[in-house]
């Protein structure tokens, strides 16, 4: 019997995988093949999507029990139409994004947070922030210190096939990450990773993989969750981790 392989010393965890689902079913699948947290969105409403009442009632009910479940809210700038309805004490987590920023975005942001509770609040920055009129993550980052957020989401906001790595090198992402958890913030990374792009944000440290498409069938974010790929995504989040760790560090 071979001995069990030692991880090198000072190399961080595997981030745990995220999996955004559209209703319960797609939760109970991805919880049953090895997602540690559920998302709930919309994806055909945008990259965070606020989905309807009953669904997140419904996801909360098939897997809060064992799994944290976070809630996407849609963009700040959205609320005017569509005010926030009472948030959940189920959810662990509560993502906002920026497209669209009005100037006075950190103190709506911040008003929100307040509303929420600062432990729950999760800012999306997005990676082509050019596109949609979002501040830059850097900036976040910031605010996301300042007010005691939980921690910040790395995403695209346009998905049109760019994902993150076409807008942050490695070393720039490693220096979002390093930044983060100098302020006790989690970071999250996604941004139409695809399963092989997912295992490389993974060699850069952040504490979760978030993921939807690279989680469906034939790797449409518009398909049904896929057992077989929400599996194969823990194993290559797993797997590489503390090797491919070692050649980004």
């Amino acid at each position: 019997m071979n001995p069990p392989q030692q991880q090198p010393p000072n190399t961080p965890p595997s981030p745990r995988l995220l999996v955004s689902v559209r209703n319960a079913p797609e939760a109970q699948i991805a919880a049953d093949n090895g997602a540690a947290l559920i998302d709930i969105k919309d994806p055909a409403r945008g990259p965070l999507g606020r989905p309807a009442p009953y669904t997140i009632n419904a996801v909360l009910a098939a897997v809060s029990q064992t799994h944290p479940v976070s809630c996407a809210l849609g963009e700040l700038h959205e609320l005017a139409a569509q005010p926030l309805a009472p948030i959940n004490n189920q959810l662990a987590f509560i993502k906002l994004g920026l497209a669209n920023a009005p100037t006075d975005w950190r103190q709506q942001l911040a008003a929100i947070c307040d509303h929420t509770g600062p432990a729950r609040m999760i800012a999306a920055a997005y990676a082509d922030h050019r596109r949609v009129a979002a501040p830059p993550a850097h900036k976040i980052l910031a605010w996301a210190a300042t007010h005691h957020a939980a921690g910040i989401l790395i995403d695209t906001a346009v998905k049109d096939g760019q994902t993150l790595f076409d807008y942050f090198d490695e070393s720039a992402l490693h220096t979002l990450i390093a930044d983060a958890h100098h302020h006790g913030l989690t970071i999250a990374l996604a941004g139409s990773l695809s399963q092989d792009l997912a295992a490389r944000a993974a060699a850069l440290g952040p504490d979760i993989i978030a993921v939807r498409g690279a989680a469906c069938a034939s790797g449409d974010r518009q398909a049904p969750i896929a057992p077989d790929r929400v599996r194969s995504l823990v194993t290559r989040l797993a797997a590489p981790h503390a090797s491919a760790h070692r050649r980004v560090g």
